[in-house]
């Protein structure tokens, strides 16, 4: 919140928001802002799929920790959670799933 206690904007790309708090990419920019509640490292990817509320119909991507990949969805532009990433290539960096675990395990055991 800013300091007449309207909410934070914040811009893709770069987190701009308050310690403790993580830029949600909303369907405007008006909904886009800092969010209280962040969480760190790969506690985003334990997150449950969220797919918001609204009338949008966002193409996103979210980590399935059972399935261990990044799976698309359409996300309805307000609330939600972390794990929801605008590209699937940001998925997977932030959310290492099968594949770099096979990797990385094959290269242990040679």
């Amino acid at each position: 919140m800013t300091a007449d206690n309207r909410p934070q904007t914040c811009s893709v790309g770069s987190n701009t928001c308050a310690a403790g708090y993580w830029c949600h990419f909303g369907a405007s920019l008006e909904t886009t802002v800092c969010c209280p509640g962040r969480v760190q490292g790969q506690a985003i990817c334990q997150q449950q799929l969220a797919l918001g509320s609204g009338n949008a119909a966002l193409p996103r991507w979210y980590y399935d920790a059972q399935s261990m990949r990044c799976v698309q969805f359409f996300y309805r532009g307000r609330l939600g959670n972390q794990n929801n990433f605008l590209t699937r290539e940001e998925c997977e960096q932030t959310c290492p799933g099968l594949s770099q675990l096979l990797i990385k395990t094959h290269s242990l055991n040679p």
